[in-house]
């Protein structure tokens, strides 16, 4: 037990080296920046103990593996694999209930640590391995893998939509629909191989243009039946439901860039930070789709050795 967490504070400090991110800083900045992320989330949102929430749940799924599992559990046993599995889902979940402590005096603070109670017992299929029929088969990857591993939380978003319906809560409603879209752009965090991006018989305008229309297409028939439902619920707030999507397929397209523009390399940290810097503060997308475009497809003319 001792040498895995050993093991493991050794791994992530070389993970952050490898980033550039020196570790001591890290450990010492990370609670401020936890602080004030969190502040900024139940400032922006009446929600934000339910989207803190749920961030906190992604997690413990994605720690509950079952790959992960059965590899520690072979290598444990049985009893340490609880008790490893218990412990990261507190490392995780006393941090998050404190930050929504201080910000809400409230019984959802509870929540995460429930949660984390919960999923520490039980194993995961993440890698949608279950066959579901998808509307996505004619330009198959990234939407039929995504939306097959991820059916659980669109199934989840759907729900919650029509809780807010039922309530006549539209912020709540808008929210869902809104918060698909950031479901949708973890799909593109799967990366295909060198051979099926070289193997394209398009030039690195068209390839980048089939992937961006794509892209669009499949994020609208995921979101459609919520956006009808909206503008059919709420027509007077369809000013507002219309900033929501159009903002949804700005960070589709940003994404899509944003992979492309460093593909097949792991980007550090300062990257990552302005591009999620970029879906909350919409406004700088005015300099960053123009940047991630240049680079893509620079990057693209390379890889599918384009003369044009």
């Amino acid at each position: 037990m001792v040498f895995y967490w050993t093991l493991q504070l050794e791994r992530f400090k070389r993970i952050l080296k490898y980033l550039g991110i020196n570790p001591l800083a890290f450990f010492i900045l990370s609670p401020p920046l936890l602080f004030i992320l969190v502040k900024a989330v139940y400032l922006q949102s009446e929600y934000a103990s339910l989207i803190i929430s749920g961030l906190a749940i992604y997690l413990f799924v994605v720690l509950a593996d079952n790959n992960r599992n059965a590899f520690l559990k072979q290598h444990f046993g049985k009893i340490n694999l609880y008790k490893i599995r218990v412990f990261e889902n507190i490392i995780i979940s006393i941090p998050i209930s404190l930050m929504m402590l201080i910000n809400e005096i409230s019984t959802s603070a509870i929540i995460p640590i429930l949660a984390g109670f919960f999923f520490s017992f039980f194993d995961i299929n993440t890698q949608g391995s279950i066959k579901i029929p998808t509307p996505f088969g004619k330009s198959p990857f990234e939407f039929t893998s995504g939306f097959r591993q991820y059916i659980l939380l669109f199934i989840f978003e759907y729900v919650l939509f029509a809780i807010g319906l039922i309530v006549d809560n539209y912020n709540l409603a808008l929210v869902c629909m809104g918060s698909m879209f950031f479901i949708i752009i973890h799909f593109y965090r799967f990366s295909e191989t060198y051979f099926f991006v070289w193997a394209h018989d398009k030039s690195n305008h068209q390839f980048l243009k089939t992937k961006i229309m794509t892209g669009i297409k499949y994020a609208f028939i995921i979101i459609l039946p919520a956006l009808i439902t909206l503008l059919f619920c709420y027509p007077h707030f369809i000013f507002i439901t219309s900033l929501v999507l159009a903002w949804g397929f700005a960070i589709v397209i940003m994404s899509i860039l944003f992979k492309y523009a460093f593909y097949p390399r792991t980007n550090n940290i300062v990257t990552y930070l302005i591009y999620f810097g970029s879906m909350f503060l919409p406004f700088l997308m005015i300099i960053t789709i123009p940047f991630y475009t240049k680079k893509s497809l620079m990057n693209l003319k390379l890889l599918l050795n384009d003369r044009n």
